[in-house]
Formats: C-alpha cells, structure tokens, sequence
C-alpha cells in the first residue's frame, strides 16, 4: 500500500541561495530585527520537526522506495524573479 505524507515546508535563508540575504535585509526593514530573529528561529525549529517526522515514519523504509515531489516556490516581486533566474541557470526542476 502507498503513502501520501503531505509536508507544508517554509524555506529557510539557506534555502534562498543568495537571494537569502536580501531577503532578509527586507525582513528586518518590514518586521524589525527582533521579530525577524524570532521568525528565523521558527523556520529552524519547523525544519527540526520535520526531519524528526520523517525519520519516525520513515525509519524502516528503503529510500530507493521513497519518492519525494516540491510544490511550492515564493515567486511573488522581484525577489520570486531573481530566485527562478537563479534556478533556471542551475537547471533545477521546478515541477507544477
């Protein structure tokens, strides 16, 4: 039998390349620096509680049996258009 897990993500700084940094002088001029901070610690914690799903419901499965699918890309503002730039260049595959 198959399984679906359904995983809704927030893409860390790291995860924006080098866009990352930009995005986050943006954050701390919209936010403030403190509240901006506590967000970055929410992502990381987000990111903790996704590797310890997985690996629970994971822990006996073969991962040549695992599939993995992305949907979901910030692509609002200029922002959005440097970061598909980027990974066009890179020929990542964006999958709709």
């Amino acid at each position: 039998m198959r399984k679906l897990y359904y995983i809704p993500i927030i893409h860390s700084q790291i995860d924006m390349g080098s866009v990352g940094s930009e995005l986050s002088k943006s954050g701390e001029i919209k936010y403030g620096k403190e509240l901006w901070m506590n967000h970055i610690e929410e992502v990381d914690k987000s990111w903790n509680k996704i590797k310890s799903f997985i690996n629970r419901q994971l822990k006996n499965i073969s991962f040549d049996k695992v599939k993995i699918y992305q949907d979901g890309l910030p692509i609002t503002g200029e922002i959005g258009i440097k970061l598909l730039r980027i990974l066009s260049i890179k020929e990542v595959r964006i999958i709709k």
